[in-house]
């Protein structure tokens, strides 16, 4: 059976752009209510705790979207499909390869109008994350119901492609 490889896509640095420019907003305006808390009270902001409390809170879920977006971009991956399974090195959890016995449902969910192709396991046991790994799983387990999504924005193929090619060999190797 041959080997199919989907790299990253040539044109993610205008993700990579469009995210920095994104997260430098964020973090100015995030900063200057912590800085000043007095004068951005608001009927949503009543307080300056509850300024506070938002300031704070918005600058650690910041941080943890900008370690995602790190760990996503900067990765030379690519995800390989074979006779064994799928192996993507974009997997936020620690278990890149995923063998089609372990396999139990291939699923396409629409989600915030984009299409996430979702690869559900027979043991959601199976995965071993630890600190930011198992927050990432358990993000994606309460969202989407599992833990291993594909995007494929970030790749050099069209999300069809890539659910047409996995469904076919999943479904070769069923038989």
């Amino acid at each position: 059976m041959e080997v199919t490889y989907y790299h990253k896509n040539t044109n993610y640095k205008w993700y990579v752009l469009g995210c920095i420019t994104s997260l430098v907003v964020i973090t100015y305006l995030l900063w200057t209510f912590l800085k000043n808390p007095d004068s951005h009270t608001w009927w949503l902001l009543p307080t300056k705790n509850s300024v506070i409390t938002f300031s704070i809170i918005g600058l650690i879920i910041l941080l943890f979207t900008i370690w995602v977006l790190f760990k996503l971009l900067t990765k030379k991956g690519h995800v390989k499909i074979d006779s064994h399974g799928i192996y993507n090195d974009f997997f936020l959890s620690n278990k890149k390869q995923i063998n089609w016995n372990e396999i139990e449902k291939i699923d396409t969910i629409n989600h915030n109008h984009n299409q996430y192709l979702a690869i559900y396991l027979k043991n959601q046991n199976l995965i071993e994350n630890t600190g930011l790994n198992y927050l990432a799983s358990k993000i994606n387990i309460s969202t989407f119901g599992t833990s291993h999504i594909m995007i494929t924005s970030i790749l050099n193929c069209t999300y069809d492609e890539l659910f047409n090619e996995i469904s076919k060999r999943f479904e070769q190797q069923k038989k």
